[in-house]
């Protein structure tokens, strides 16, 4: 029995070994796969009330109904108050024409639920926009607002609302298969679930193009509702354990397929929590191209701008020939496992194993893998069709090379022809290699739960054995490139080579992360599902010593925004680079990171290739602190112009440390060139070497070859407090004009201004700087610190202030004239901090003055004494207060003798006037 199960171990690790490896791409430049002559149009159908809709969604529950068939939607449909449960499977056109299906509701027992439960492959969708809740219960697996599952295509819809699931949860389609595209769409709302979680997407095999989303995904912390039945050794180790978030993304929660020209604006993820969060997507090992994050991206581990983790893929050529028999293989032992399933369950004695759940996994990877075979098979046979006219020159250049390599290399003249759209070919390629690498991991999941058990296998899963030794054969005889080791081939990277890249990306939302945060990526590792707190090391002793050729590379990729790294291994552009190439990136975004380790400019720690990068940037860490890279082995060409803020040991201006175990190679540091900014910390730990990694005067420096046009402005960046930004851009030792300035945000009940921006030299600035908008409480009254009669306060002023106790009363440096009758009673000035203003005042009145006597003097530093108008309030004369009038003078009315003599003298003549009058009457 034991020789039994070391036999069948054997088999299972060499399939293992093996499904780590790839096919090659092949692209082409055209939007459809069908031909005029392949599209039959049957029938067509009106829909114009919400009777109609429901009567076409009934009939769908035959699958052949809509075969063909046009459905074009002729006005808004409201089915709020229906009990709809999905339209169960479409196969023909739904033509939107840019209405509204609103109220759906959705929120009954199941999986694949949404508008369509499922997409067949000839199915389109397009121009249509949905709004409502889908939140069903159960299962709760590929859940989406349009489709639970797309094999077709859905262009120009739109969707707004909730979305909540569990596993494969996306805001348009749980799960875009290797067939599927969806190409112009948009989300808004809130999407929430625990596996595979996006914002168009939550699981994407196909292609992805052109999309926004502006959701806010997993920003909640969700409940675990974890059922005692549900806890076993798998659980409790494995990272897709129910408990633990994983795969999180703007676009797509996983992605083995292509997303391109997407951008996401939404907030993604939670901080401190899960594992594989992205802004576009959380996992990867496809192509990512031409995207833009400008959300913020939070979590714990693997947290990314664009990417939160990115597998390596490898590199193995097939033929046509072994793609069919690959394809016969995949299909048989697709439909053993599916005959066996249920019987194997009851073979297994430890009720705590979930065999079945393990099958089912391994049966959904061998479909999707069959599927991208298929599609592969389907792609190459639509080309050689079309290209009988070179089939000659063909066979000639075929003897030296495989038939798809000559096909590969003639689709760029075939510019006439109606090819295969060039991402669904390049999507079904990466989602084959994702699918049989995660069919090793679930192989060695069933090897470790029945290897106690063995001697119950039936004959059927011997069967499904000798089917795996038959793929195995398949594989290991297609290429004669295999070797003993894993080989990392990234640094030889071609323009046609898409396989496990990520290229033309920025990322301008703030990521946020405990361990492996990056502008860009996280990090590049083989994922570990029996510990997600650690990763499978993939290079030199340390390594799984896999067969193969790996590559992963990040290409052109730009970073603006700032990466907080809690841990260790942080970086503007990656996290953690086990292996693989970063090339031609620039990062200007700071990395706050001054209690965590290993932290870099462009990349935290590497043991891959880091070339040609540029960083500009303030760095704050605690060890393991360089300009470019915190540990690296092979870093070239690179320019630093950083400013270190922090670390204890191993700094430097272009790594913290050499890490030389990796990898032996003839100048793997070379050519690396900085500018420090403040204080010189070396090259690396505290030396330059030159030509390897050396200082240059500010001129020098500037004017190296291919230096990026940002390392010649500075860039002055205000952050408002919901993280929106503006950049003023100024020649390097310019001044910042005031006009430049943006106002802050106005907050009610705060006063609003500029951190730091009062301190700070703006008249030579030499390097980028930010400030953060900084609100402090305000009160609407402040009094003065002198009183008068009563103890009340002599001067109340009026306005808007910082929390302060009391504001001092000041001796002036003039006052105003002094005219005939009127004298000053009290005069003085006051100061007020920055942003603060006074828009009026109350002085306390004397107890032995009249208050009807007063008069009140203002002045500024800009404008002299002038007299104001007051009124009377009880005890205090009020009055006005503008321009920032900051000085007060109150000047008192006082009665003079000359005036009493006047009004003597006036009295004293009416009074002789009326006694001459009286005279004249009596006479």
């Amino acid at each position: 029995m034991k020789k039994k199960n070391l036999k069948l171990k054997s088999v299972f690790l060499c399939l293992c070994l093996m499904l780590f490896m790839n096919f090659p791409v092949y692209a082409a430049e055209v939007k459809s796969n069908k031909t005029e002559e392949e599209t039959v149009i049957e029938s067509r159908l009106t829909i114009s009330n919400k009777r109609e809709f429901l009567e076409f969604a009934g009939n769908c529950r035959l699958d052949k109904f809509s075969n063909n068939l046009i459905v074009s939607l002729e006005a808004d449909i409201d089915l709020t108050g229906n009990e709809f449960d999905g339209v169960p499977i479409f196969c023909g056109m739904f033509e939107g024409n840019h209405h509204t299906i609103s109220g759906l509701n959705i929120t009954g027992d199941g999986s694949a639920k949404g508008l369509f439960r499922y997409l067949t492959e000839d199915a389109v969708v397009q121009n249509l926009s949905v709004k409502g809740k889908v939140a069903p219960q159960g299962s709760r697996s590929y859940i989406g607002s349009v489709a639970g599952s797309n094999a077709g295509i859905i262009m120009n819809c739109s969707f707004s609302g909730e979305i909540k699931g569990k596993d494969n949860v996306g805001g348009l389609v749980g799960v875009n298969e290797v067939t599927g595209t969806i190409e112009n769409c948009q989300t808004e709302g809130t999407i929430q679930g625990t596996h595979f979680v996006g914002g168009i997407a939550g699981d994407n095999y196909g292609v992805i193009r052109d999309c926004i989303n502006l959701a806010d995904v997993n920003t909640e912390v969700q409940k675990n509702n974890l059922e005692v039945a549900d806890i076993t050794i798998e659980t409790l180790t494995n990272s897709e354990a129910s408990y633990t978030v994983t795969d999180v993304g703007g676009i797509a929660g996983n992605s083995s397929g292509v997303i391109r020209g997407c951008d996401n604006q939404g907030t993604i993820g939670y901080q401190h929590i899960g594992y594989n969060i992205g802004g576009i997507a959380g996992s990867q090992v496809g192509y990512v191209y031409d995207c833009e994050n400008q959300g913020q991206v939070l979590g714990r581990k693997e947290v990314g701008g664009i990417v939160g983790q990115m597998e390596p893929v490898a590199n193995l050529e097939f033929s046509a020939d072994t793609l069919q028999i690959l394809e016969g293989q995949l299909s048989s032992t697709a439909g053993k496992i599916k005959q066996s399933s249920d019987r194997l369950q009851t073979q297994i004695n430890d009720s705590s194993v979930d065999l079945n759940s393990q099958i089912d996994k391994l049966q959904s990877d061998l479909n999707h893998s069959g599927d991208a075979v298929t599609q592969l098979l389907k792609d190459i046979e639509t080309a050689s069709n079309k290209n009988k006219k070179n089939k000659e020159k063909e066979e000639e250049d075929s003897k030296s090379r495989s038939e798809l390599d000559v096909w590969y290399e003639r689709l760029t003249e075939w510019e006439d022809l109606s090819l295969p759209d060039a991402d669904n070919l390049l999507a079904a390629r990466s989602s084959l290699n994702q699918s049989m690498s995660s069919m090793s991991d679930t192989l060695s999941s069933i090897t470790a739960s029945g290897q106690n058990t063995m001697d119950t296998l039936t004959e059927e899963m011997q069967g499904i054995v000798n089917q795996a030794k038959n793929i195995t054969s398949t594989v290991a005889h297609a290429s004669d490139n295999i070797g003993i080791h894993i080989t990392d081939v990234s640094d030889v990277d071609t323009e046609d080579n898409l396989i496990g890249k990520i290229e033309g990306c920025k990322n301008m939302g703030a990521v946020q992360a405990d361990l492996n945060g990056g502008g860009i990526l996280g990090v590049v590792s083989l994922e570990n599902d029996l510990d997600p707190e650690g990763e499978l090391e993939i290079n030199g002793e340390v390594s799984m010593n896999l067969e193969g050729e790996l590559r992963a590379v990040i290409l052109n990729c730009e970073n603006g925004a700032k990466v907080t790294i809690r841990n260790q291994n942080g970086g503007g552009i990656v996290g953690w680079l086990s292996l693989g190439l970063i090339k031609n990136c620039m990062n200007t975004g700071s990395l706050d990171a001054a209690s965590a380790d290993y932290v870099g400019g462009i990349v935290g720690r590497s043991t891959g290739y880091v070339r040609n990068n540029s960083a500009k940037c303030e760095i704050s860490g605690k060890t393991y602190v360089g300009g470019i890279a915190g540990s690296g082995c092979t870093v070239t060409e690179c320019r630093s112009m950083v400013q270190l803020n922090s670390g204890s040991e191993r700094i430097g201006n272009i790594l913290g440390e050499l890490e030389e175990s990796y990898r032996e190679e003839e100048n793997p540091i070379k050519d690396n060139f900085y500018l420090y900014i403040e204080e010189d910390f070396g090259g690396i730990d505290g030396i330059s070497y030159s030509g390897l990694a050396e200082s240059l005067e500010r001129d020098k420096f500037l004017n190296l070859e291919n230096m990026p046009e940002e390392f010649w402005k500075v860039k002055v960046t205000f952050v408002q407090e919901d993280n929106s930004q503006s950049h003023v851009l100024i020649n390097q030792g310019g001044a910042l004009a005031l006009e430049d300035i943006p106002a802050v945000t106005e907050k009610e009940g705060y006063l609003g201004s500029w951190e730091g921006l009062e301190e700070a030299d703006t008249d030579a600035i030499l390097f980028d700087i930010s400030f953060e908008a900084l609100y402090t409480p305000v009160k609407g009254t402040i009094p003065s610190k002198t009183t008068g009669r009563n103890a009340k306060p002599l001067l109340l002023l009026q306005g808007t202030f910082n929390i302060t106790e009391e504001v001092a009363l000041l001796e002036t440096d003039s006052q105003p004239e002094e005219f005939e009758g009127r004298t000053i009673l009290d005069i003085f000035g006051f100061l007020l901090q920055e942003k603060e203003t006074a828009t009026g005042a109350r002085f306390l009145i004397p107890e032995d003055v009249k208050g009807e006597n007063l008069s009140v003097y203002v002045r500024s530093p800009e404008v002299d004494w002038h007299e104001t108008e007051c009124s009377v309030d009880g005890s205090y004369l009020t009055f006005s207060l503008k321009n920032g009038e900051n000085q007060i003078a109150i000047m008192e009315n006082q009665a003079t003798p000359s005036i009493w003599i006047g009004v003597a003298v006036i009295v004293l003549v009416i009074f002789v006037v009326a006694i001459i009058l009286e005279r004249k009457h009596k006479s």
